[in-house]
Parts: C-alpha cells; sequence; structure tokens
C-alpha cells in the first residue's frame, strides 16, 4: 500500500470524511454543474472513482434516473458506510481503489473522478487514469486542480498527498484520444476550483 492510500483508509481519511458532510446547498449547486457537464454526453451509467460519502453521487440522480446506473468506488470504509446509506439504494459504493478497479471492459458508459488524481504520485495517477479509461465505453470526465507544472502542497500541514500538474498533457503522453470539451467549476458552481477535462474511448 502506498502512503497515499495509506493516509485515505486510515485517521486522515476519516478525518476528511468527517468535515466533508452532508450540504443540501452545495449539492444544489453541484447538480447544476455536473449536469451541464454529463448530461450532453447522455450516459446511462457512471462510475465515480473515489466518491468519498456520494456528493457528486446524490448530485447526479436528478438527471441519471433509473433504469440509469449510478456507482462509485471508495476506499476509505467510514466514507463507504456514509455514501451507502446517504444513497438509499440508489447508487452502489465498492471498495476498490483507483489503480484496480474491478469492472470488466467499457463496462460504464462514463467514468469520472474529482479531486482524486492530486493526490497520487504520478505512477499512480497514470495507473488510475488508464483503468479509468478501461472501464470506460464512451467517455471519461477528470477534475482536478490545474497547474502549467508539477507543484507539490502541503495538505492539511502534510507534504506528499497533494501535486497540481498539467493534466491534459500527461493525459496525452498516456495515450488519451480526442478531448471532447473541458472548463473550469468554481466555488460558486459548488466546486473547489478545479478545471475539468472530457476524454472521448
Amino acid at each position: 500500500m502506498n502512503p497515499q492510500l495509506a493516509a485515505w483508509t486510515g485517521e486522515f481519511g476519516n478525518n476528511y470524511t468527517q468535515r466533508n458532510q452532508i450540504n443540501p446547498e452545495l449539492i444544489k449547486k453541484r447538480a447544476k454543474t455536473l449536469e451541464i457537464i454529463i448530461k450532453p454526453l447522455t450516459p446511462v451509467s457512471i462510475l465515480e472513482v473515489g466518491c468519498n460519502i456520494g456528493i457528486n453521487l446524490i448530485a447526479c440522480l436528478p438527471f441519471m434516473r433509473p433504469p440509469a446506473v449510478v456507482a462509485g468506488v471508495e476506499p476509505n470504509l467510514k466514507a463507504r458506510r456514509i455514501a451507502e446509506i446517504t444513497g438509499m439504494q440508489a447508487f452502489r459504493v465498492f471498495p476498490d481503489i483507483g489503480q484496480n478497479l474491478e469492472f470488466f471492459d467499457s463496462f460504464f458508459d462514463l467514468v469520472f473522478t474529482c479531486g482524486v488524481l492530486i493526490h497520487c504520485e504520478l505512477s499512480d495517477a497514470e495507473k488510475a487514469a488508464k483503468e479509468m479509461l478501461r472501464v470506460a465505453k464512451k467517455q471519461v470526465l477528470f477534475m482536478e486542480y490545474f497547474n502549467k507544472t508539477d507543484m507539490e502542497m502541503e495538505y492539511q500541514g502534510i507534504k506528499g498527498l497533494l501535486w497540481k500538474r498539467n493534466w491534459p498533457e500527461y493525459f496525452k503522453s498516456w495515450g488519451f484520444g480526442k478531448q471532447i470539451s473541458c472548463g473550469f467549476a468554481g466555488k460558486d458552481q459548488g466546486f473547489d476550483d478545479v478545471h475539468w477535462w472530457i476524454y472521448k474511448k
């Protein structure tokens, strides 16, 4: 287990989960933003890698109605249990990690992540991104902090847990194909100033 995964599955991840509470106003903002980004892609199945307590999955439910499939993966047990309760059987959450997704190839129309690759060493980020592409049938969506050059930042006073990178350049070097669209989601849209990119499978 790498140091980042050890932190997120342990007490550090539990503390993050405790801070990351369900907020109806936040969900409302994210729902509006995610609908603009995701709905035009017309997916009938989506997977979020690193869903924590399921805030993004909840925000997707208004435009991903049954029989659409909504699912997430989350390695932190405490977060996963909260997500399963708040989801009220509207979505499933699995105990996978981004670098090893236990799904068949092309299993979900859309696979996305929000603020997960930034917490990975570059080699692990590459593995997770390629796994997301493998299990995606149509598109992959990334929502991450961006910087033109790699920059490590302390996170909660700890080093080795957060990097801003030029993700499109890395996606290109990792063999990702056509970028469909991209944009920015700020705090007024319910997100923490992240850039986003959609790639076609």
